[in-house]
Formats: structure tokens, sequence, C-alpha cells
């Protein structure tokens, strides 16, 4: 069986989880400083007047002028968009995209790891979480892949995958964040 990719991106940037121009819709997150430390904050921008941050404290809706902040068990509806707030998730759902939001701490630390449980029906969407790999691992090469055709050195590693409700350690392939997006990775930053 093959063993997943993994990539490390710098801390403390916003990345583009997902992108779709057409819809008007991008969702962000912010890195954490801390090492392996998840993400800050995660914001979701749909169109022009209508935004939700999340942090670990709660979630903040900002819709046109009015802005207002939740930070107990609660569902929300704002336009096209439903959040339910959850003890250790918020589940985020955007026409026929729906995102759930992990709470996660480890040694005092927390952090948010956004899981995407459905992506847009078309494939006009970008970002660093939907991403597609089509990758082979070489005969007889334990240090290479091949990534959507292109040969790239990679390394034996483990990481921690946050996203389930109780991470686990799995052993990946590590490339750098260019050669899995086949792009400088400065392109999903924000």
């Amino acid at each position: 069986m093959s063993l997943p990719l993994c990539f490390d991106l710098p801390a403390t940037i916003n990345v583009k989880l997902l992108h779709h121009p057409s819809r008007g819709l991008d969702i962000n997150g912010e890195i954490s400083p801390d090492e392996n430390g998840g993400f800050r904050s995660i914001m979701i921008n749909v169109q022009s007047d209508l935004s939700i941050e999340i942090y670990m404290t709660g979630v903040t809706v900002k819709e046109g002028q009015t802005s207002t902040h939740y930070s107990t068990l609660t569902q929300v509806t704002a336009g096209s968009v439903t959040v339910i707030i959850r003890d250790k998730d918020i589940d985020v759902s955007i026409g026929d995209v729906r995102l759930v939001i992990l709470g996660h701490e480890i040694s005092g630390r927390k952090f948010l790891w956004p899981v995407f449980r459905q992506l847009p029906l078309d494939d006009k969407a970008e970002g660093v979480l939907v991403v597609n790999l089509d990758y082979e691992e070489e005969t007889g090469a334990a240090s290479t892949v091949k990534v959507n055709g292109q040969e790239v050195t990679v390394s034996r590693s483990s990481a921690t995958d946050y996203s389930v409700p109780v991470p686990i350690t799995v052993d990946c392939w590590l490339l750098s964040a260019q050669a899995a997006f086949q792009r400088p990775s400065t392109h999903f930053y924000n």
C-alpha cells in the first residue's frame, strides 16, 4: 500500500484553503507559529458582504455592517451559509461545500484543523486543501515518486493526522510544498 504524501508550510502565514472565484467564495487559514500548531483562525468570505471568522474561542459572523459573536453551542444561518457550533467542532455549509473545523488541544496548546467533507461539485476550486495529487511510487527508488507525471524526490517521514477527532500519527512521503502543488507554494499565500 502506498504511503500518503505530506508537506510543510511556513508558520504564521495565511494560506488559501479553498478559492472559488466564480462563486465569490474564499476560505483562508492562519497557520499557528507553534510547531505542528495547526491553524490559529479560519476566515470564510462569501461574496463581498458576508464573512465568518472562526477562532478557538468562538465564531464571528459579519453580514453587511452587522457583526455578531457566538461562543456557545448554536446554529447560525446567514445568507447561504449555515454554521453549527458544537463542543469540539464547527460545521460550516455553503451550498454544496461542507467544511468541519475540528478543535484540538495538545499539551495545553489549542488549535483548529479544517477538513472538507464535501467539495464543490465543479472543478473550479483551488487551494491547499483541494489540491489533487495523483502520484505513484517509482519501482526500486524508495526516495522518488511521480506527482502528476513529474518525478519528485521525497523522504520517508511521519505526520500527525488532525483530520480525525482523535489525532493519529501516520507514515508519509515528505516532499516540498512546491512539488506537491506543482507551482510555487506562494501561489497559495494570502
